[in-house]
């Protein structure tokens, strides 16, 4: 079964983020035109050459769904699992961060995700030992998202 999914950039965190302590407040501010809102976004602070996914059916497509806000609609970027349902995404920061919320656009159906899991800091978290790892945030996607983003907060 393949997974699909398109994700943003704003306040990414799930899977990995490398050495932070959420004490940091130098955020960008992007504005979402359909909200009217200004977007907290970590995007300029995200590693983005480190950015791995584990599982992903094409090399390098984890690392492209991490996108700024104003391409978050943008479908031509897109990752799929190779073999089964799960993905590991290891996103590592640049610096210190408050992660406030993650954002995650996923198509409906049987082969979007029905879970999501933070682990902060773990180097070492493969497929071997994730489900032996106690996560440090945990949450119950949105079923159907008509095409739009979902944000959870951390």
């Amino acid at each position: 079964m393949s997974h699909h999914c398109h994700n943003e950039a704003h306040a990414h965190g799930h899977g990995h983020s490398h050495g932070h302590g959420h004490d940091d407040h130098d955020h960008d501010h992007d504005e979402s035109p359909d909200s009217g809102l200004v977007h907290e976004s970590l995007y300029q602070r995200i590693d983005h050459d480190n950015v791995t996914c584990l599982n992903e059916a094409e090399p390098n497509s984890g690392r492209s769904v991490i996108k700024p806000w104003h391409e978050k609609m943008d479908d031509t970027k897109f990752v799929e699992s190779d073999a089964d349902e799960q993905l590991i995404f290891r996103i590592p920061f640049t610096g210190l961060v408050k992660l406030k919320s993650i954002t995650l656009r996923n198509d409906s159906g049987e082969t979007a995700p029905r879970k999501m899991k933070a682990f902060i800091n773990k180097d070492d978290l493969d497929f071997d030992n994730a489900e032996s790892t106690v996560p440090t945030q945990e949450w119950d996607l949105v079923e159907d998202t008509h095409g739009q983003v979902a944000e959870y907060s951390t």
